[in-house]
C-alpha cells in the first residue's frame, strides 16, 4: 500500500510481478529450476531481482553461489557427517569461519534478532518523517501517508512484543528505508 500506483505502472512492476509468476510456472518443468525452487525461499524473489538490479547498475555481475552449477554440484556431493551432525547446526558453515569467530559466537545455537538495532536505527534516523522532500516521495513512488501508517503498525506491534502480522513486518519497512539510503546515494541530480 505504501508504494504509488502511478509509479508502479512506471516501473513495470505489474510486468515484472507477472513475469516472476511466469518463471515460477516454467520452474514445475525443468530440472534445474526445480532444483532451486527447492532451496530457495519463492516470498523473497523479489529480494534477489532487486539485489541483481542494484550490482547491475554499478556495471557489477550479480552471481547467487546456488545458481553455479558447479557449487551445487560439490556440495551433493559432499558425505552427510559434512553436512549435518545431530549436534550442531551449519556444521560446514561453522568450520568454514572457526578462525574468523569468537568461540561463543561458534558455539551458539540459538538464531540472534537483529529487529531492536533496525527499529532505534529507524527511529533515530526520523523514520517516515526523514523522507519527506526524498526523490522517491517527489516522484511519486512512496507514498508517504501509507508509509507512516505501516511504520506505526510496525512499531506498534514491536513495542508490545507482539508477532509481527502479515504485511506489516519489520523486514518490508526496512526494505523501503534501505532503499531510499540506496537512492539518496545514486539519485540522478
Amino acid at each position: 500500500p505504501w508504494i504509488g500506483a502511478a509509479a508502479a505502472r512506471r516501473a513495470a512492476l505489474p510486468d515484472r510481478l507477472w513475469a516472476l509468476n511466469v518463471e515460477r510456472y516454467r520452474a514445475r518443468t525443468d530440472p534445474a529450476r526445480v532444483r532451486a525452487v527447492r532451496v530457495s525461499h519463492p516470498h523473497v524473489t523479489w529480494q534477489l531481482e532487486g539485489t541483481r538490479d542494484r550490482f547491475a547498475a554499478h556495471g557489477v555481475a550479480w552471481r547467487h553461489p546456488l545458481h553455479d552449477q558447479r557449487i551445487a554440484d560439490l556440495v551433493m556431493r559432499l558425505p552427510g557427517e559434512v553436512l549435518w551432525r545431530p549436534d550442531q547446526t551449519k556444521s560446514l558453515l561453522r568450520a568454514a569461519v572457526r578462525d574468523l569467530l569468537p568461540p561463543e559466537i561458534l558455539r551458539r545455537q540459538s538464531k540472534t534478532t537483529f529487529e531492536a538495532p533496525i527499529v532505534a536505527a529507524i527511529r533515530a534516523a526520523g523514520g517516515a518523517d526523514s523522507l519527506v522532500g526524498h526523490p522517491l516521495v517527489t516522484e511519486g513512488y512512496l507514498d508517504l501517508a501509507a508509509l507512516r501508517e505501516l511504520e506505526r503498525l510496525v512499531f506498534a506491534d514491536y513495542d508490545a512484543g507482539a508477532p509481527p502480522r502479515s504485511g506489516r513486518d519489520l523486514p518490508s519497512l526496512w526494505a523501503v528505508y534501505s532503499t531510499a539510503t540506496w537512492f539518496s546515494q545514486v539519485w540522478p541530480s
